[in-house]
């Protein structure tokens, strides 16, 4: 049995290398050459793969890039549910979320940032981001319904998915913004920590007039990667109103790559 457990891990592992492979490929040539002058043959040629290998792993070349938020959202589930019963939710969600993306941040600075570049800059990969947040934000759900004894498909466990898979999102985009970068997992941490919080205000700035610090993180800009809205509405005057409650989302956007 302990022979089949190795050779078992032995495929996976070689599965998830492939896996990286045709993703790095499709960033690579993608950033290089532009989206449309990117195909499917050229990615798996890149990646020492043939094109039948590519279509094992991806349905497009779209889904090569978007897909790692799946698969980050799945691993989390996963995770979840081998967490202690006893345990509190949102203690279980940090502790899943921090093991799966310190897992992922051998994933150099300047890959995520093509990641969001190209994502930001093509309609197509924009498009098929909002499908894979949909598959991965019921995914996570599932698994919070199973963990707090809930409904499949109920207002909780998809209320709760909803916000954490924009906190993701918003995490990634504050990560972007700021110089020099602290370890992605960090900002996701610090996110999660304030949502299981009650999203508490923060303390008044330092800054004359309340306003950001010098030399604190600028946003890049108003989107998201997917070339969503990252605050939510914004009322007249460019600020955005007050929300009340934690459950309140702010609208529905990556996959996070990423």
């Amino acid at each position: 049995m302990g022979s089949q457990q190795t050779g078992t891990s032995l495929r996976e592992r070689n599965k998830a290398a492939t896996r990286a492979a045709l993703t790095s490929a499709a960033i690579r040539l993608g950033s290089e050459r532009g989206w449309d002058a990117t195909s499917v043959a050229d990615i798996a040629a890149a990646a020492g793969a043939s094109r039948r290998t590519f279509n094992n792993y991806f349905s497009s070349k779209e889904d090569a890039i978007v897909s790692l938020g799946v698969l980050r959202l799945a691993e989390v589930r996963e995770l979840l549910a081998r967490r202690p019963n006893d345990e509190p939710l949102w203690s279980a969600i940090r502790v899943a979320f921090r093991q799966v993306f310190s897992a992922v941040e051998a994933l150099d600075d300047e890959q995520r940032r093509a990641v969001a570049d190209l994502v930001r800059a093509t309609p197509a990969l924009q498009a098929a981001q909002v499908g894979a947040d949909v598959e991965a934000e019921r995914d996570l759900a599932a698994g919070i319904a199973t963990r707090v004894g809930a409904a499949a498909g109920g207002l909780y466990p998809s209320l709760t998915a909803a916000v954490i898979n924009r906190a993701v999102r918003v995490s990634y985009q504050h990560w972007l913004g700021t110089r020099p970068p602290p370890p992605f997992v960090e900002v996701l941490d610090s996110t999660l920590s304030q949502l299981a919080a009650g999203l508490p205000p923060p303390p008044p700035s330092s800054a004359p007039g309340g306003g950001r610090a010098a030399g604190g993180p600028q946003p890049r800009s108003d989107q998201d990667v997917a070339g969503h809205d990252v605050g939510g509405q914004v009322g007249r005057g460019g600020r955005a109103p007050v929300r009340g409650q934690v459950g309140e989302e702010p609208g529905h956007g990556e996959r996070v790559g990423r």
